[in-house]
């Protein structure tokens, strides 16, 4: 199948230690494992990060990091990620997730 449907984005990266990661576009895939993952619709989302940000933070990086990054680890994630970069990667990710 060819991407001739696809219109060209702009990649989004996160920095997690001292490592550049490009985030996926949001596709229905990237869609469906964040529903999977959460137990809810991408509508309701936020309202599941807004309970427990940070663990909801580190899940909702791993299912956009792993599928082209397999070997990285929530584990991994939350050891790069402290009160001094939280508010960045925060904004990285809420960039990328309203598709800006």
């Amino acid at each position: 199948m060819t991407d001739t449907l696809r219109k060209p984005e702009s990649i989004k990266t996160i920095n997690l230690g001292n490592s550049e990661y490009e985030l996926p576009p949001l596709d229905l895939n990237v869609l469906d494992a964040i529903e999977q993952e959460f137990d809810c619709s991408v509508s309701e989302l936020g309202e599941a990060l807004q309970k427990r940000q940070a663990g909801s933070l580190k899940r909702l990086l791993y299912v956009l990091l792993s599928k082209k990054y397999p070997d990285i680890t929530k584990e991994y994630i939350g050891e790069n990620i402290s009160i001094a970069n939280l508010e960045e990667i925060s904004n990285q990710l809420a960039e990328a997730m309203s598709g800006e």
